[in-house]
């Protein structure tokens, strides 16, 4: 079976499933199954920025001010950051494109895709071209760190795995064949999907932090800071969208068997968990490794991960690992409430990552915007 960019069918989209269903054909959105999905991506564009848009001329010089350690810190979250995003700006339409059969689904990929790989990635570079004399060898700087290379591999692995059944299945002519793999796939993409919700609502967060603590203590790359408050605001859609994926297909509205499959993962779920939580613990360890900031430390970092840990794999309806620690950052709220930034995920409920462009939102409007019943 060979894919084309016009698919002829007469297509139900009400009907179909989010996956595995016939090829979307025409972009329309009077009607669709999910419109959550249509609400996020009018507000992810609704956020849009240029890096360009920041001025960072005073982080040249409060760059120079930096002990030692500080600039470690603050050159290895850039670089770590700069990789996660470029795994993630292409992972999406990668794994998810071609598969896809609702007309929202597939625009929010696309929009999802652009803010990751065009506006984050590159305002890494912004970033870096403005702050290093050398910005070539900073970025080569990457692939030669084996703690940022370790972790990208880790998320990489389950990532290439569902890019590369999909690969198969849409060279696979044989429909019996197709039909046949479909169950593994489904799988592969829930892994997928909870791999993506433990990248963007856990692993930039410690790097987040302390991007705000030189600011919100030092008084210092603040040019930085900001972009990285856009740069959350976003992560914090992309959460959005990965949670309410999840919570449609562990909860049977796309079929019992992707029900079932959620719960048959569940020890995988686990050890991606388990995963996560101790790379970005060793991420910790070496960031702080000479010294700490005003305001952030190894401990404190490991605290907050342990907070996001539970808050985030709850929602996706594990156990807490943690107890549900307290947050020992609380003053990171401030850098979600304002400039219409509503609250950092991991301060709200489940229905609640649901954000608008002015930071408000009544119950009414979750309401409305909810398609999940569990």
């Amino acid at each position: 079976m060979s894919i084309s960019v016009f698919n002829t069918e007469v297509k139900n989209t009400l009907q179909d499933p989010m996956f595995f269903g016939p090829q979307v054909n025409t972009s329309r959105f009077d009607v669709n199954k999910y419109p959550i999905f249509n609400q996020l991506t009018d507000l992810q564009q609704s956020f849009f920025w240029r890096p360009e848009e920041v001025n960072l001329s005073k982080d040249v010089s409060d760059f120079n001010k930096l002990k030692p350690h500080e600039q470690h810190i603050f050159t290895q979250n850039l670089l770590y950051q700069t990789l996660l995003d470029s795994v993630q700006g292409r992972a999406p339409v990668l794994a998810l494109l071609s598969i896809c059969s609702l007309p929202e689904l597939e625009s929010w990929i696309l929009a999802w895709t652009f803010f990751e790989n065009c506006i984050h990635s590159k305002s890494y570079s912004h970033i870096i071209r403005n702050v290093y004399t050398n910005p070539t060898e900073v970025l080569d700087g990457i692939i030669e760190s084996p703690e940022i290379i370790e972790r990208a591999k880790n998320i990489a692995q389950y990532q290439d795995k569902l890019i590369n059944m999909v690969l198969k299945y849409d060279n696979e002519e044989d429909e019996e064949k197709k039909k046949a793999m479909v169950p593994e796939m489904k799988k592969a993409l829930l892994v997928f999907f909870f791999v993506v919700l433990m990248l963007e609502a856990v692993r930039f967060y410690i790097s987040f932090s302390c991007s705000w603590a030189f600011s919100e203590g030092m008084k210092l790359m603040e040019g930085n800071a900001k972009i990285i408050k856009f740069i959350a605001r976003d992560e914090a859609c992309h959460t959005t969208f990965s949670l309410h994926i999840l919570n449609i297909l562990r909860s049977g509205q796309e079929g019992k068997d992707y029900q079932d499959y959620y719960q048959e993962l569940i020890p995988t779920f686990k050890q991606i968990v388990l995963e996560t939580y101790e790379q970005e613990k060793a991420w910790a360890k070496h960031l702080f490794k000479d010294g700490a900031i005003i305001g952030v430390n190894e401990a404190t970092s490991i605290q907050y991960l342990e907070y996001l840990v539970d808050f985030n794999i709850t929602q996706a309806g594990l156990e807490p690992m943690f107890g549900k620690p307290n947050n020992p950052y609380p003053w990171i709220k401030h850098w979600f409430n304002s400039d219409a930034v509503q609250v950092t995920p991991q301060e709200t409920e489940m229905t609640s990552y649901v954000l608008s462009p002015d930071g408000n939102i009544s119950g009414e409007d979750v309401e409305e915007m909810g398609d999940i019943e569990l």
